[in-house]
């Protein structure tokens, strides 16, 4: 037996020339290798009706390195399913003399004296000892110390009773090293040869207080809030074809198209693992709008996996959901409306908010979303998911139906975004007076930024600036748009005045003048 030389070559006896590499065993003749050791043998050495002379081998081998030679060359045995568990390493011995015996008793074979063993002894098993006490606690009946030695005696081990009175060893023969390690085990087999049925049925105890991470209760949040909102849970394959970077649009050089492959894929459909949730959610979508559900929603929590310079992948939890066809209350008083990008946003900041985050939103340009229909959600400098609608080249890719909205939360910035202790507010006891205010702006002007500048501007009376109302027309102009926010205004210990009132309108509306925002006439 020796290693193969770089791309030395064998003919299997399925009629396949092979290759193999140093990292392969091989056993050989003289002259070439006569089977790749515990997985196939050659061609040339195949017993026929001729055959008269047969030198027999027994050996065992380290099962990761019969695995990773089965899998280098994709071929698969009995013989290597069987070395892929390690077996023991007294067994060929045994296996040797058996083998013998039914060549003499039944093939009327003559045995030629010699033998070659390179058998070396494995380092002497400790031992396992097996408290009496122990045994009660765990089965919940009591067994005496000379019927457990007698029943793990029958199962084949050496029981020393006579060593302590408080318990018993036992040495384990190696046809049960591999799962006799431990104390445990030799209860388990004391209460299997038993019965079983003697032992009482009681719950178990709970140890210690089980809680969730952090990371747990934010995903579970999350999901709760999903569920409760109307989407459905979705579970996706991790594997996906390589094309889906085609399909998402991302350029050549996108360094998201670097992917962890698959060494052994089941089919091209599943070759790398998936760097993006969003595929995953549009075929799901795809197959309900195939069986004429044209309206709904979806979600996963999952993970994406993107390699790393150590040759490992990093693997990062996400939030992915999607809306689709029609969102909204369907009834004789509401009528719902398509999919967009506001109904993205609206998700994103729910949920966001469940975790205790204020997101805004920020421009964005990721090449699978609609061009102008996409948003960053930020909080504070850290951008936590995305908004937006999905880009109708991607739709078509994926055999989806538009409109799609869809929502992606990083979930491990979400949770670096959480304060680290929540802020409480009382609720307010006086009158919230409220202004609207319909402005003229250029249509490049982010309204996130009008928000921003109304709120610092009329602190600490103005608590909530929101858009209520956005109109491009000829009313306009070309290249304006008309944003109407509403202002509420309070202070949590009296009520307002008309003056500080109109003082704290006056003040916003300074602010967004001197961004070019005016009062729409």
């Amino acid at each position: 037996m020796r290693r193969a030389t770089e791309g030395e070559p064998i003919v299997t006896l399925d009629g396949v020339e092979r290759r193999l590499d140093p990292s392969m065993l091989a056993i050989c003749d003289a002259e070439r290798p006569a089977v790749i050791a515990g997985i196939f043998g050659a061609e040339f050495a195949e017993v026929s009706q001729g055959t008269r002379r047969v030198l027999l081998e027994a050996a065992t081998f380290d099962g990761p390195t019969i695995l990773n030679t089965s899998l280098a060359l994709g071929l698969r045995s009995e013989s290597s399913g069987r070395f892929e568990k390690a077996l023991p390493r007294e067994l060929p011995p045994r296996a040797m003399a058996i083998a013998c015996r039914l060549l003499i008793e039944h093939c009327g074979a003559r045995l030629v004296p010699g033998t070659l063993d390179a058998h070396q002894p494995g380092p002497e098993r400790p031992p396992v000892r097996m408290r009496h006490e122990r045994v009660g606690r765990v089965l919940g009946v009591d067994v005496a110390p000379q019927e457990s030695g007698a029943i793990l005696g029958r199962l084949g081990l050496a029981v020393d009773l006579a060593t302590e009175r408080e318990a018993l060893t036992a040495r384990i023969p190696f046809e049960r090293a591999s799962d006799l390690t431990r104390e445990i085990d030799l209860i388990e087999e004391v209460g299997r040869i038993r019965g079983l049925n003697d032992i009482p049925a009681e719950l178990p105890r709970v140890v210690g207080r089980g809680r969730l991470t952090p990371a747990q209760a934010l995903e579970r949040r999350l999901a709760r809030l999903c569920a409760d909102l109307g989407l459905s849970e979705a579970v996706t394959y991790r594997q996906v074809p390589e094309s889906d970077a085609d399909a998402l649009r991302l350029a050549p050089d996108d360094p998201r198209r670097q992917v962890v492959r698959m060494a052994h894929p089941m089919s091209a459909e599943m070759a790398v693992m998936r760097r993006s949730m969003l595929p995953g959610l549009l075929r799901a979508v795809a197959r309900n709008q195939s069986y004429q559900r044209t309206d709904g929603g979806l979600f996963e929590i999952g993970r994406t996996y993107a390699p790393r310079e150590d040759g490992q992948a990093d693997e990062r939890p996400w939030l992915a959901a999607v809306r689709f066809g029609r969102v909204g209350p369907d009834g004789w008083r509401d009528t719902p409306r398509p999919a967009d990008v506001f109904a993205a946003t609206g998700l994103a900041a729910a949920l966001a908010r469940a975790a205790g985050v204020r997101v805004e939103p920020a421009p964005n340009a990721a090449p699978y979303f609609h061009p102008v229909r996409q948003a960053r959600m930020n909080a504070g400098d850290t951008t936590v998911g995305w908004a937006a609608e999905m880009h109708p080249l991607v739709l078509r890719a994926f055999g989806v139906a538009g409109p799609v909205a869809a929502v992606v939360i990083d979930l491990e910035a979400l949770a670096g975004a959480v304060p680290p202790h929540p802020a409480y507010e009382d609720l307010l006891t006086v009158p919230v007076s409220q202004r609207d205010l319909a402005l003229v702006v250029g249509e490049d002007v982010a309204a996130a930024d009008l928000v921003g500048a109304a709120r610092e501007a009329g602190a600490p009376l103005v608590r909530d600036v929101r858009v209520f109302d956005r109109y491009a027309g000829e009313q306009v102009g070309e290249g304006h748009v008309s944003l109407a926010l509403r202002l509420s205004l309070a202070d949590p210990g009296r009520t307002l005045t008309d003056e500080e009132i109109e003082a704290a309108v006056a003040r916003v509306r300074d602010a967004l003048a001197s961004r070019g925002a005016h009062l729409r006439g």
